[in-house]
């Protein structure tokens, strides 16, 4: 005879009752608890011998539906191991993999694909003014390889500075141009070159030449330049004037084996020339006066810088 449990309370019902004696329950002939699997039908297996004959009955069982919980409750343990492991990878390669498209977006971009105001500053000698407001026309904005090609030496210069950017065409071979900026707070300058594709190559930077002031005194050839203004800390705001002066509109080239004589004042306290270097070669560069005490340098087109006070003897004469 085959039993019957209740599906709910697992209760063995008589023959011949419908409902649960323990918890009333209706009973179906057909339902089955999970407690008490499906029989097989029994195999039987009759030996017989001289004195008497035996019957053995041998019941198999089929696997109850429980596997199918516990495949799951795996599954998900699988699942809750794997996935930070398979985030942990991906994340941070998608994260270079954005990153690395930026860079290569922004490799080639120019201050007008990104946005960025250009205050143009046409005439020498002329003052030029523009309103530093937080967050706009940020250093990043201007300049977008700030990041890849901002040198270590501009220390000042963050890419999330608000700035004033002012567009300098020079239009003389080799002039000897100064660039001055004031505010009533600290400020930062850096001058950049526009390349032929549009992008900008840094030249120059300065914090604070005259007092809190920048000043930048370069030797630039015919094209197109931006000048970067920017607060030394990103809480400063307010307007900016800006100055553009040729100190000399074409820069001499000074021969080997020269003497000259040039008179320096307080308004026109330099005078600069180019000079041709050649690779193993000795030079000497002197200057001497009995009037001041002379300071020479000598500037690289790579940025190297070489100067010298008093190395020329009596304490007033420079050499190099």
């Amino acid at each position: 005879m085959k039993r019957i449990r209740c599906q709910f309370c697992g209760t063995f019902l008589g023959e011949g009752e419908d409902r649960c004696g323990n918890c009333g329950a209706p009973a179906e002939p057909d339902s089955r608890s999970p407690l008490e699997p499906a029989e097989e039908p029994a195999v039987v297996v009759e030996n017989s011998g001289n004195s008497a004959s035996t019957q053995t009955t041998v019941t198999a069982r089929t696997p109850s539906g429980g596997g199918c919980g516990s495949r799951l409750l795996i599954a998900i343990i699988v699942a809750a191991v794997l996935i930070p492991i398979l985030a942990a990878i991906a994340i941070p390669a998608l994260m270079n993999c954005a990153r690395r498209s930026r860079e290569a977006r922004i490799a080639t971009a120019t201050p007008e694909e990104m946005g960025a105001v250009l205050t143009p500053a046409p005439t020498p000698d002329s003052v030029y003014r523009a309103v530093l407001v937080e967050g706009e026309n940020t250093v990043e904005t201007v300049w977008p390889r700030v990041l890849l090609d901002c040198p270590d030496s501009c220390s000042w210069l963050e890419p999330y500075q608000p700035s004033a950017a002012f567009l300098v065409e020079v239009r003389w071979e080799r002039p000897l141009c100064r660039f001055y900026a004031t505010a009533p707070f600290d400020l930062v300058m850096a001058v950049l070159e526009r390349r032929d594709d549009g992008t900008l190559g840094f030249l120059r930077y300065d914090d604070d030449t005259v007092g809190r002031d920048p000043q930048i005194d370069e030797i630039l050839h015919r094209g197109e330049y931006i000048v970067i203004v920017a607060p030394l800390s990103s809480f400063d705001t307010g307007g900016i004037s800006f100055v553009l002066e040729i100190l000399q509109e074409e820069v001499p080239v000074l021969p080997p084996d020269t003497v000259f004589t040039t008179e320096l004042s307080e308004l026109d306290p330099r005078a600069v020339y180019f000079v041709e270097i050649r690779r193993d070669s000795v030079y000497t560069i002197q200057a001497a006066s009995d009037d001041l005490d002379t300071f020479v340098e000598l500037r690289t087109g790579q940025g190297a810088v070489l100067s010298d006070d008093d190395g020329g003897g009596g304490w007033s004469d420079s050499r190099l």
